[in-house]
């Protein structure tokens, strides 16, 4: 979502750089706000609830791109909403799955099992540059955005599936030390 707000920014709307970050900025500030009401609400919910949550709203945000986005400038109307829904998605989603990973594991596996999430998180979103890269590939227009939105909104749906199949996670409980 970050690089092709970035390069849609610069690219059809030609803003620069600077205007672009600021533009951005509101996306993180929601997944920032959002991200400690989220581990709140999936204590009493559950985790796959709230991630499959956080999943729909990054959908939604990147279907109002796909449907709404064009080569007019239309920062308050168009962009900013659908990177403020797509933000707040990101503040359910991220510190939902890696707690939903953290707390199943022992205390001696912490911290191998937290890095192998953040590892698994880092190649996921590695891929996904390829893959929107190789879809925009040098974009001049919004139209050009359309497969890269399109991808955007489909591993969004599909995240969306697998955290609704995750169940309940229940913490792990020690096993008592020998006597």
């Amino acid at each position: 979502m970050l690089l092709t707000s970035v390069l849609f920014l610069t690219g059809p709307w030609d803003r620069d750089v600077l205007q672009a970050g600021l533009e951005i900025a509101p996306g993180p500030a929601a997944a920032a706000m959002f991200s400690i009401p989220g581990a709140r609400l999936a204590q009493r919910i559950g985790m796959a609830r709230v991630g499959a949550l956080g999943t729909a709203l990054f959908a939604l945000g990147g279907l109002l791109w796909l449907t709404r986005l064009s080569d007019v400038p239309d920062y308050a109307g168009t962009f900013l909403p659908a990177m403020v829904i797509g933000g707040a998605g990101v503040g359910l989603v991220i510190p939902t799955v890696t707690a939903a990973a953290a707390v199943v594991l022992p205390p001696e596996r912490f911290a191998t099992g937290t890095a192998v999430v953040s590892m698994g998180r880092q190649l996921g979103v590695a891929v996904g540059v390829a893959i929107v890269v190789a879809l925009l590939g040098t974009p001049q227009s919004a139209d050009d955005f359309q497969a890269a939105y399109g991808f955007i909104l489909g591993a969004s749906v599909v995240s969306g599936i697998a955290l609704s199949g995750l169940g309940r996670v229940e913490a792990a409980v020690p096993e008592p030390a020998a006597a």
